[in-house]
């Protein structure tokens, strides 16, 4: 059978599935009691779409076997291909529970990996039925289970990149999304999906999988004139892939100048120097424009005349795995990011401290016009090494990181500056300062990573990192300094992801970090989440309120509780807390009562607190419908200080507060037909205290509605729906996080194409 079983495999890889299917039928047919044989005919049959026969040799399979995950797992990937997700859940995790049972000629490395590629198509199919948070649970533990598990890598960098997307400008989830998108590169084989699209069914597919060429669309339009278009071209030939992708966006913005229009162009390349060597290539280069993006909590206070442009043409990204052993592998990535960005600002930030007989006698926020621009080259080198053994996995490596920054600064005081400070600035069309400088810094991070399964149920997570960062004084809030200024830090990480039964999970985690400079930061393979929660991030500060921060230090704390009941229903209650703290130069000017003045440069302490709650229930209904209900709740503070100056002026501290809640009531229903439908209603409430206590809060329901058809394999999907169907608008203070939500009635359409 085993011959058989070989030969037909090898001929389903050189594109002859009929003559495949022949000897895995050939096989069955000789030795007949054996369950993993029918599960491949099985798969063989699925794959060409014969529904009734593979569910038969399924069926066999499972009677033959009881304790064999693998007709179970088999079975889950088909009815996803034909819109039977909850069937597909059921399936998956069935596969799931008797994974151990393979132990009897698996090692328990390899039941690890079994576990975590489950775990990785589990979460991908608790996405499709719109139980987004389960999913991205489960990803989570994908990774913990098998820190080499590229799917899992992949899921995390497409759940973290939706979480950034929903908010274009605030940079939180950055770091983490295109963290893991690094490592899922590198770690992934050669294959041409996998480049270019969202994580597949990979691992246990490999097998049935041939030489190919693919296109992927997706094209989606807002009433608002709003559209996007990405395209995707891709193919794998024997140990060679790639990826050409093009991905082009505009949205005319919901506020007064809210424009933004990006395009993106990226060829990706991996190709498989030998079985244990892999080489990755990613070329990219972008654009984009956009007028201003801020959140704010009146839209009307939108800074006309603002126009940003930024530019990467291009930027260049090399990585190497090499696999020492079945225990062993080293990863090796070099890049190189040439990045150009201006800003015109008719309202840039600065301070003015006015003099009077020698005295500081008023501190005064205040805005000036500003021409801003910064040609950025950032090269970053890292190795990282990974040994898995049976009950751990070490994750060891060094990062250098160097950044040169060639900026430019001119402040001029215009119409609408400054008002009523010409007798400090002089007249409209003062230049007060005309900068160019240069800018360097380097990062040195060494780090270590262990991940100890005490006894099954216990994982334990422990790590330590090293920063020593040299980066400028201030190079964003003019006037500029060309100073620099070190940065030591030694960062602790602890976590734990407890299973004391096969249905309840408890995890938790606390760590600290040393955030970089710029886009710096982003452009690393250390685990950016430890035990599932995010530890490392590009701002925690409201960006919307104080802009980018450099060298900022990170602290989080997070304990989540999972619950999966038999009957289908799923619980989870968790809570975080977010700090941090950073000291930076920010740039001034002094005047006494004839106007003269120097240039100075202010010590500003900013210290943020997050604290919040999150509280979800999904429930699966039968074979095609999913409700679920989420709360969560937001305590963040904001407090600022210039400790230099004398405490008794006014505007020298403040501290913001804000609280946010969210209950959000979700159900989606979908037919093996293909058609589907989805409703989700949001209620929003903040409320602001402390030196926001004065402005008014909100609170506003909001319900999206879709509907469309999926295709079976996702060849087609059409989507309708209408955002905000109760067209009210809304107003939150941005010392939240939260998306930008449509502030009128909008209807979207979208169509995505896969062949």
């Amino acid at each position: 059978g085993n011959a058989w079983l070989g030969r037909g495999l090898c001929r389903i890889r050189r594109g002859d599935w009929a003559g495949g299917r022949e000897d895995l039928l050939l096989a069955a047919a000789i030795e007949p009691e054996r369950s993993l044989l029918r599960s491949y005919l099985g798969k063989a049959y699925a794959e060409a779409d014969a529904t009734k026969l593979a569910t038969q040799e399924f069926g066999r399979a499972e009677f033959l076997d009881r304790n064999d995950p693998t007709p179970w797992l088999y079975s889950a990937l088909m009815n996803e291909q034909h819109n039977r997700i909850n069937e597909a859940i059921r399936d998956l995790e069935k596969s799931q529970e008797l994974n151990d049972n393979r132990s009897v000629f698996r090692s328990g490395l390899l039941l690890d990996q079994d576990r975590a590629v489950r775990n990785a198509n589990l979460a991908r199919i608790y996405g499709e039925a719109g139980m987004d948070d389960v999913a991205l649970r489960e990803a989570s533990r994908a990774v913990a289970a098998d820190y080499g598990n590229f799917s899992a890598h992949l899921f995390l960098a497409n759940s973290y990149e939706q979480l950034r997307q929903a908010n274009l400008f605030d940079l939180r989830f950055e770091t983490p999304a295109f963290s893991e998108y690094l490592l899922a590169s590198l770690l992934g084989p050669a294959d041409g999906r996998l480049l270019a699209q969202p994580v597949s069914q990979q691992e246990y597919t490999r097998l049935f999988e041939r030489d190919t060429l693919g296109l992927s669309t997706s094209t989606e339009y807002l009433s608002r004139g709003a559209w996007s278009q990405y395209a995707a071209e891709f193919g794998t030939f024997g140990n060679s892939s790639f990826a050409l992708e093009q991905d082009y966006n505009w949205d005319p913005g919901q506020t007064p100048n809210g424009s933004l229009e990006t395009r993106q162009f990226s060829l990706k390349f991996k190709q498989m120097l030998t079985p244990r060597d892999g080489l990755f290539l990613e070329v990219l280069d972008f654009s984009k424009t956009s007028g201003d993006l801020a959140q704010r909590y009146n839209p009307q206070d939108a800074i006309a005349g603002l126009q940003a442009h930024e530019t990467q043409e291009p930027s260049v990204l090399i990585g190497l795995d090499h696999r020492w052993s079945d225990t062993q592998r080293t990863l090796l990535l070099a890049s190189r990011f040439d990045d150009d960005a201006t800003l015109t600002n008719p309202r840039g930030r600065t301070f003015l401290l006015t003099d009077t007989f020698g005295n500081i006698d008023n501190f005064l926020p205040t805005d000036l016009t500003q021409l801003y621009s910064n040609h950025q080259t950032v090269n970053s080198f890292e190795v990282q090494h990974l040994i898995t053994g049976e009950r751990l996995q070490t994750v060891a490596g060094f990062r250098f990181q160097e950044n040169t920054e060639l900026v430019s600064n001119q402040q001029s005081i215009n119409a609408g500056n400054a008002p009523n400070f010409e007798s400090y600035f002089g007249q409209q069309g003062t230049v007060l300062a005309d900068q160019s400088l240069s800018f360097q810094s380097i990062r040195l991070s060494p780090y270590v990573y262990e991940y100890w399964r005490v006894i099954d149920p216990v994982l334990l997570i422990g790590g330590l990192s090293y920063d020593y960062q040299r980066q400028p004084n201030n190079l964003l809030v003019g006037p500029l300094d060309a100073g620099t200024e070190i940065q030591r830090h030694l960062s602790p990480k602890a976590g734990f992801i407890w299973t004391p039964t096969r249905r309840l999970v408890v995890r938790a985690a606390y760590s600290q970090s040393l955030g970089g400079i710029d886009l710096d930061q982003s452009v690393r393979l250390e685990p950016s989440q430890l035990a599932g929660f995010v530890q490392s991030y590009r701002n925690l500060f409201p960006d919307s309120l104080v802009g980018g921060i450099g060298g900022a230090r990170f602290e989080t704390a997070d304990l989540s509780l999972e619950y999966r009941f038999p009957t289908g229903t799923y619980v989870a209650l968790s809570g975080e807390l977010l700090r941090s703290q950073a000291d930076q130069m920010v740039g001034g000017f002094e005047r006494d009562l004839f106007g003269q003045g120097p240039a100075i440069q202010l010590d500003e302490q900013l210290r943020f607190q997050e604290r919040s709650i999150n509280a979800s229930v999904h429930q699966l209904l039968g074979n095609y419908f999913t409700v679920g209900a989420r709360y969560q709740l937001s305590d963040a503070r904001l407090t600022s200080a210039f400790p230099d100056l004398d405490p008794s002026l006014p505007g020298i501290s403040s501290t913001d507060r804000g609280v946010l809640q969210l209950i959000s009531l979700n159900g989606s229903f979908q037919a093996p037909c293909g058609l589907f439908a989805g409703v989700d209603a949001q209620y929003w409430s903040q409320t602001l205290h402390n030196d926001l206590a004065g402005i008014p809060g909100d609170h506003f329901w909001q319900l999206n509605i879709e509907g469309g058809y999926r295709s079976p394999r996702r060849r087609m999907e059409v989507t309708l729906g209408l955002l905000n169907a109760t067209g009210g608008d809304y107003r939150l203070y941005p010392i939240n996080l939260y998306p930008d939500l449509p502030r009128s009635r909008t209807f979207f359409a979208r169509l995505q194409l896969n062949f």
